[in-house]
């Protein structure tokens, strides 16, 4: 009779064991939920939007893919669009023959892949900044701004950056 009272209690020790680990899992991945939607904006990554559209024998084709930008260095123009506001762009590739044509375009986008706006170069520089890119020049031209970037290095003990 004693034996069946240790190997009941030992079950149900485990069992209370087993369930409580498995609570302490799920607030454990409440707590990394948590944790990632309190990650400010300006720490997340930088995203960008390629788009290729394109026109080949009368037929028309569009492709988005949206991604991250890992790139140590690149290069960007912040346009003013017809609203006003500032959107940063490249063109990477324009190619018309007749009626046929493909361009590419690439944007920086937020993280649902909506265009990011900005109120004007110093936001834009700021945003970039902050997703730990600085400049390396700007040029302005007539209907643009010309950028080209690179990923800051930070030392961990001073915090100035390694250029």
């Amino acid at each position: 009779m004693q034996i069946r009272s240790f190997f009941v209690a030992g079950i149900l020790c485990l069992t209370a064991v087993s369930c409580s680990q498995k609570n302490n899992s799920s607030k454990s991945g409440d707590t990394l939920q948590k944790i990632s939607k309190s990650i400010p904006n300006d720490q997340r990554n930088l995203h960008e939007k390629t788009i290729i559209t394109s026109k080949e024998n009368g037929q028309e084709n569009k492709t988005e893919v949206i991604s991250d930008i890992t790139a140590q260095t690149f290069r960007i123009n912040l346009e003013i669009t017809q609203e006003e506001v500032y959107v940063a762009s490249l063109t990477l590739e324009e190619y018309k023959k007749g009626n046929d044509y493909r361009y590419v375009n690439l944007l920086i986008v937020n993280e649902r892949g909506l265009t990011k706006e900005f109120s004007g170069p110093p936001e834009f520089i700021q945003f970039m900044s902050k997703r730990g890119y600085m400049v390396v020049s700007e040029i302005q031209k007539k209907s643009f701004y010309e950028y080209t970037f690179s990923k800051s290095k930070v030392t961990e003990k001073t915090g100035d950056t390694g250029e």
